[in-house]
């Protein structure tokens, strides 16, 4: 199964970014992002950094409330190389932390 991924950004011309290893909806911020994250699953959220100040730090308070498993980032730059850069050292780290979590867990259970 793709990854999914939330890209909240105010470019209205944006042509939404095919062809990579996952999926990605656009949505404008705000309501409509806020909505989205509470109907659909996104494995990452990626914020344009362009967007208004005040409504990324609202979505970067909110956010990670609604989706506490999801990566939450921001992004320079809307095109492509820079999407699948940030998207596959986002998806990294995630890996990473799972397998921190598994290690963790697992000499927690070698001493019980």
């Amino acid at each position: 199964m793709k990854k999914r991924i939330l890209l909240v950004t105010e470019e209205t011309m944006l042509i939404k970014p095919s062809g990579f290893a996952w999926e990605i909806d656009v949505v404008q911020p705000g309501e409509p992002a806020i909505e989205k994250v509470q109907h659909q699953p996104f494995d990452l959220v990626l914020l344009d950094k362009k967007m208004d100040p005040l409504m990324s730090r609202k979505l970067n308070a909110l956010l990670p409330v609604l989706l506490e498993e999801t990566g939450i980032h921001e992004i320079e730059s809307l095109e492509a190389k820079e999407l699948e850069s940030v998207v596959t050292k986002a998806f990294e780290e995630q890996k990473r932390q799972r397998m921190k979590k598994l290690t963790i867990l697992d000499n927690v259970s070698g001493e019980w």
